[in-house]
């Protein structure tokens, strides 16, 4: 196995003022905000950050469709930079959902127009076998290989 993904998700208490985002009546307007640790993994079994990235979309209300289009229109292309695979994609998408869901869900959050996610992903670069730092390295996934996002 070369790559390792792990991801969980959460809720900010505060919406950033520095995405700019629409507001629509009658749904449920949520931010949706990716926050990406790039780690290797060497044989020594020892972990490193080596970069980090955060963009964000927005989404309105949780029905699988408005998910899915959120997804192939702004974050598959970054998702596939990870190199993650199709399932890998479609496994947080859905984790994604379903976390969205249990949010809308909660009654605590029934008076709030706008709700703030957070996907947190952990994108593992694992040394294989026989391979040099250098070669290593040169593979790891990290901010500088994608395209900015702006």
């Amino acid at each position: 196995m070369k790559y390792e993904y792990n991801y969980r998700f959460t809720l900010l208490r505060e919406i950033k003022t520095s995405y700019i985002y629409q507001i629509r009546p009658g749904k449920k307007n949520y931010l949706f905000e990716i926050r990406t640790s790039f780690i290797v993994k060497k044989t020594d079994g020892v972990y490193q950050i080596i970069d980090s990235e955060m963009y964000g979309t927005e989404l309105h209300g949780v029905e699988e469709s408005d998910v899915s289009k959120i997804f192939e229109n702004k974050l598959i292309y970054r998702l596939k930079e990870y190199y993650m695979s199709k399932e890998e994609i479609d496994k947080f998408k859905h984790m994604s959902l379903v976390f969205a869901k249990q949010v809308e869900a909660d009654p605590k959050y029934n008076l709030s127009d706008t709700i703030s996610l957070v996907g947190n992903i952990e994108v593992c670069t694992i040394q294989k076998d026989n391979q040099t730092l250098k070669e290593f390295m040169g593979r790891a996934i990290r901010t500088e290989s994608h395209i900015q996002i702006s």
